[in-house]
Parts: structure tokens; C-alpha cells; sequence
């Protein structure tokens, strides 16, 4: 199994500059108030989705939602959860995803090409590449916006590509236009040979269902590829709820590295990639660090605040991406002939 690293130097504020995420951040808090907090009695607990594990206690609190740790599986999840009807309104209609998709087709659409689609699509290409097989016919599940499937339309990767239950419409713009289709029965019966899972089982209300409908899709040899969260990320790990990226409506359950590994390999996939080829996780502990000097970490207080050896938080950012410990997590998985 395949473990990458990304030795590029990329600053946060060219991937996601402070002002506009710190507003993205306050509209999602104020989503969450304008549409779920008249539902919250009907809010429905869960066990771990990772293990199945029951009454698992609560780690700490944030924006009025519970996160619990499982100590089994270290997967970390909100419970009790809203509705994923609720969900799904505030992922079309809340401001927060308004402001999301006019900065990301604005201002910062090229930086996100150069920075994280060019470099996603690169891995697609070069594991379908690798496939025994001709993998012809592409879809991703959940598409925020069209810009990624038009640059995927723009490689000539694929003969087919389609766009399952997009959270808006898609714009055209490209020579070929995705087929949209409303959810995963209707691709079942052909078939997918490559279906990419992005920044989406973080967001939704069973993510481990997710993941069984998306290999019931696949057809022998098909990939199934992931960009999610990782509970086992430094970030995390350190910061708790003090995470900048943990905003409870985007982040409701993460997996560890090994987590989903053995989810997928459950579901009879050969895990080809587990990777956290994450560039920021230093930068974001340091930034915390330093805007919060009541946050007392003996060991990282003196790595951070005393320290501040330029070469050594790279070194560690590198550590991190090489032993799977970075937040930003990706998987590529193989369905094999013995798949039930």
C-alpha cells in the first residue's frame, strides 16, 4: 500500500486566506442557529460510526454540538445529530455555502487549480494509469459546484462522466456536459468505474452507509477515491476543540487512517493509498498557539512559542505527512473479483 508526501511550500493564505474563511466560519455558526436549533429535541443519538461502539462519552463541546471520541477506534463525531434533511438544507440554502461558492468561482478559483485540483487530478490519472483495466466511466457524488468536473472534463480521462445528487446546479461552460443524476441506484445497474468521494463524508448523516452504496456502484476493478478529514490528524489530536477546521457543520464525523482502511477493506476493497499529504497542519497549531497564550501545552509551548525553528516545523510537517498523522487525509481503493 502506497503512502505519498508533498514537499510543496504552501502558505494557508494561499489555499484559504484567514479573512474570508474566518467570515465562512462565522455564517456556518449562524446557519446552524437560523436552521437547526428549533429541531434540536428530535436530534438523534448514534454509535460510533467507525465501530459501531455504544455510548461513547463526550470529548468536548463546540458551537452547542457534542463531539465524542471513541476510544476504540479514535473516531470523532457529533452525536446527537440533525437530520439529514435539515443537513441538506443548510448545504444549498445557508449562507455559508453561498459565500463558499462565489469565492471559490471567483477569487479563488485559480489558486485552488494550481494549489489542489491540478495536484487530485494528477493522483486520478496516475492510479487509473496503474488499473488493469480501462476505466472509462467517472462520477462524483455531491459535486459543490462545477469547476472541479469541468477540469476533470478537460483532462480526457474519462469517456463518461457524471455528477451524483450535486449540491448545486452546475453551470456549463465545457464541451461536454456531466450527466446529473439524482443518487446512487440510478448509476447501480452499469456501473462506475472510477467515483470520487470529496470533502463529503465528513458532512453527512452515515457516512458508513455512504461508503456501502458507493461500492455497491463499482464495477470489478473500479476505484473509489477519498479526500475527507482524518481524526487522527495533528490538528486535532492537539487542538481539540480549538481546531480552526473543526466547524461542526462541515467536520460531523471523522475516521482515523486506520479507521477507514479497515471500513473499506470490509467492504472488500484493496486499499491501493492511505495518504495525509497535508501541507498546513503546523502553520495552523503555530497560528493558535500564538493568538492564544492561555493555551498551556508544556511540550508545544516550547516547540512553537519558544522555539520557532523554521527548519524544525518543517521537518515535523513532513513527519507528519510520512507516518499518516497529517488532518488532510486521502485514500484510493480497488474493488476486486470476490467482491460480493
Amino acid at each position: 500500500m502506497k503512502t505519498t508526501v508533498n514537499l510543496e511550500e504552501v502558505q494557508q493564505r494561499e489555499l484559504r486566506p484567514r479573512e474570508q474563511y474566518e467570515e465562512y466560519a462565522r455564517l456556518l455558526e449562524e446557519d446552524g442557529k437560523r436552521f437547526l436549533e428549533g429541531s434540536r429535541q428530535a436530534w438523534l443519538s448514534r454509535p460510533c460510526p467507525g465501530c459501531g461502539r455504544e455510548e461513547v462519552a463526550e470529548s468536548f463541546g463546540k458551537q452547542g454540538f457534542a463531539y465524542r471520541r471513541c476510544p476504540g477506534c479514535h473516531t470523532l463525531f457529533i452525536s446527537p445529530l440533525p437530520a439529514q434533511a435539515d443537513l441538506e438544507r443548510v448545504a444549498r440554502e445557508g449562507g455559508a455555502a453561498r459565500f463558499r461558492r462565489e469565492l471559490f468561482s471567483g477569487s479563488l478559483s485559480e489558486s485552488r487549480w494550481r494549489n489542489i485540483f491540478q495536484s487530485q487530478l494528477q493522483w486520478i490519472a496516475e492510479t487509473v494509469d496503474e488499473s488493469p483495466a480501462a476505466l472509462r466511466r467517472y462520477a462524483d457524488y455531491r459535486s459543490d459546484g462545477s469547476d472541479w468536473l469541468r477540469r476533470v472534463e478537460g483532462s480526457r480521462c474519462f469517456d463518461s462522466i457524471l455528477a451524483i445528487a450535486p449540491l448545486t446546479p452546475l453551470a456549463g461552460g465545457s464541451n461536454l456536459t456531466p450527466e446529473v443524476v439524482a443518487g446512487f441506484d440510478e448509476v447501480a445497474e452499469e456501473g462506475l468505474d472510477c467515483l470520487s468521494l470529496f470533502n463529503c463524508l465528513e458532512k453527512v448523516h452515515d457516512p458508513a452507509g455512504v461508503l456501502v452504496e458507493a461500492v455497491r456502484c463499482l464495477r470489478e476493478n473500479g476505484l473509489l477515491f477519498i479526500i475527507t478529514s482524518a481524526a487522527s490528524g495533528f490538528e486535532y489530536l492537539l487542538l481539540r476543540e480549538l481546531a480552526p477546521n473543526l466547524l461542526p457543520l462541515d467536520r460531523l464525523t471523522l475516521f482515523s487512517a486506520e479507521t477507514i482502511q479497515r471500513l473499506l477493506e470490509g467492504l472488500g476493497l484493496e486499499v491501493v493509498e492511505v495518504s495525509t499529504p497535508g501541507l498546513l497542519d503546523v502553520e495552523m497549531v503555530a497560528h493558535v498557539l500564538r493568538e492564544r497564550p492561555e493555551v498551556k501545552i508544556p511540550f508545544w509551548d516550547y516547540f512553537f512559542r519558544q522555539r520557532g525553528d523554521e527548519r524544525a516545523l518543517a521537518d515535523l510537517q513532513l513527519y507528519l505527512q510520512e507516518n499518516r498523522l497529517s488532518s488532510y487525509m486521502r485514500i484510493a481503493a480497488r474493488k476486486g473479483k470476490k467482491h460480493e
